[in-house]
């Protein structure tokens, strides 16, 4: 009988038992260590500082309350809702986040993207507007102006409505009803053709 291959099995389970234990030990001081640890602070307003948010492929980082009354809104006042602002590093960029105070009846959320070339904050880049009844929209600006694709959409996700803005002016709209079929097209001009990516 070859007994050699019965002493390499009980080499292989033995280490296998070693391991376990080395695991079970660390596995304990972790969790000694953890329940022995300092408690961390915990209070909203650290919350709010470590707040960010990612909208318009940016990460947005929490800087404060804002007033509407006393602060420059810039394009967007809407004194029925909370103001927040985010930044993310450029002094002259800003995004305001705008939730419901008691009497708001239309919006549950705006984000909306400004930049202050001269005097004034403009909306500048992309707007997203959650409403009340669960529908919601996205619109693009340029600077203070309507300029880009817009689009709505119900509250069951459907695409409600396309509209391409050319600062301010409307060139071409299209709608669809809750369950998705077309039911308008309209080109302000008749050249117009949207194209696959929007």
């Amino acid at each position: 009988m070859n007994y050699a291959g019965v002493s390499d099995g009980k080499k292989i389970i033995n280490g296998a038992i070693v391991l376990s234990l080395i695991f079970l030990v660390i596995t304990i001081l972790i969790m000694f260590k953890v329940a022995n640890s300092e408690p961390s602070v915990s209070n909203s307003a650290n919350k709010q500082e470590n707040k960010t948010i990612d909208f318009a492929y940016k990460k947005w980082r929490y800087v404060g309350p804002f007033d509407q009354r006393l602060d420059d809104p810039g394009d967007i006042l809407r004194l029925s809702m909370k103001a927040i602002l985010y930044s993310e590093g450029e002094p002259k960029k800003r995004l305001l986040e705008l939730t419901p105070l008691d009497d708001e009846k239309v919006y549950f959320r705006i984000l909306r993207v400004q930049i202050r070339p001269e005097d004034r904050w403009l909306s500048h880049g992309t707007g997203a507007s959650w409403m009340l009844d669960g529908s919601r929209s996205e619109n693009q600006y340029s600077l203070g102006k309507q300029h880009g694709i817009q689009r709505e959409w119900f509250p069951n996700g459907q695409l409600k409505l396309k509209r391409h803005w050319h600062y301010n002016e409307v060139l071409a709209q299209k709608e669809w009803d809750i369950d998705g079929n077309l039911i308008a097209d309209i080109k302000n001009n008749p050249n117009y053709k949207w194209s696959s990516e929007e």
